[in-house]
């Protein structure tokens, strides 16, 4: 059992960088309870494969360039990549990764 993410930050789309950083008590991106601890055990079997990571980064990218390019954001290919991320994620955190998402 752990806390909730108590920081969270913007990266640039092209670079990587950090833009900003922020502290979930003073900008927050969701409204999870900050006194509940979040079960993160999981009798699952994850795939922690090298394969599992270059494909589902692969999606990213597809997003990313996509984005750059055209200043849209492509839902269907983020969704897939959403996914297929969220597979290998603890029930009780993946929240923070829909709240985190678009």
């Amino acid at each position: 059992m752990i806390g909730r993410p108590a920081v969270w930050a913007i990266a640039d789309m092209e670079t990587g960088e950090i833009i900003n950083e922020y502290r979930c008590r003073e900008k927050d991106f969701s409204d999870a309870d900050f006194e509940k601890k979040y079960n993160v055990r999981s009798d699952k079997k994850y795939d922690t494969s090298k394969a599992y990571y270059e494909a589902a980064f692969s999606i990213l990218d597809t997003v990313r360039s996509h984005l750059i390019v055209s200043g849209e954001i492509d839902r269907i290919n983020y969704q897939e990549y959403l996914e297929k991320i969220l597979v290998n994620i603890p029930d009780d955190y993946q929240k923070f990764y829909r709240d985190l998402s678009i």
